[in-house]
């Protein structure tokens, strides 16, 4: 016996591909702002750039 209500499944299927076009949205966002943070000289940013904090904002 089916107990779900009819369309659930369509909206169900919908909201799953939203959820993952946001998801590559965001991912394509983290890909553009890592290439864009690679350009910058961290020498002029902080004191001592290969310290370990450096190297974790860098990471970050």
């Amino acid at each position: 016996m089916n107990t779900t209500m009819p369309g659930t499944a369509h909206v169900n299927v919908t909201l799953a591909a939203d959820g993952m076009l946001v998801l590559l949205l965001f991912f394509i966002g983290v890909i553009g702002a890592w290439w864009a943070l690679g350009s910058l000289k961290w020498e002029s940013i902080v004191r001592q750039p290969l310290s370990g904090q450096a190297q974790l904002l860098r990471f970050f």
